[in-house]
């Protein structure tokens, strides 16, 4: 994705989160955003963290598990991160999702060597 897409993503995001703050796919998909960002200055990890623990409280599904794990390495708590990575990619290998868990395997790796996910 180019810089100006990630931009008008987040600014679209914000201004859906800010006007339906319950509403639990925006606040994942603002997570997500905030934690994978290419573009450090675009990056939140501390926000990111904050909305991916209340949406996998809510609801501690796959999806919900991995951005929480992408939040965790984008604030440097890497050990976290791997932790919940090496779950997901268990949890893929076993219902035999081979492009989940190329995807996880791949995100483990960049948690391993303490850079932020995608």
């Amino acid at each position: 994705r180019g810089q100006n897409q990630q931009d008008q993503a987040l600014v679209l995001l914000n201004q859906a989160h800010a006007a339906h703050p319950d509403r639990g796919l925006t606040a994942h998909a603002l997570a997500r955003q905030l934690a994978t960002c290419a573009a450090p200055k675009l990056r939140d990890g501390a926000r990111a963290l904050k909305l991916a623990k209340v949406v996998h409280d809510a609801s501690p599904n796959f999806e919900h598990t991995e951005t929480l794990a992408l939040a965790l390495a984008a604030t440097g708590r890497f050990e976290e991160a791997i932790r919940l990575q090496k779950q997901l990619l268990a949890a893929a290998e076993k219902q035999g999702a081979a492009a989940t868990a190329e995807r996880v395997r791949g995100n483990l790796k960049r948690f391993e060597m303490q850079e932020p996910g995608q």
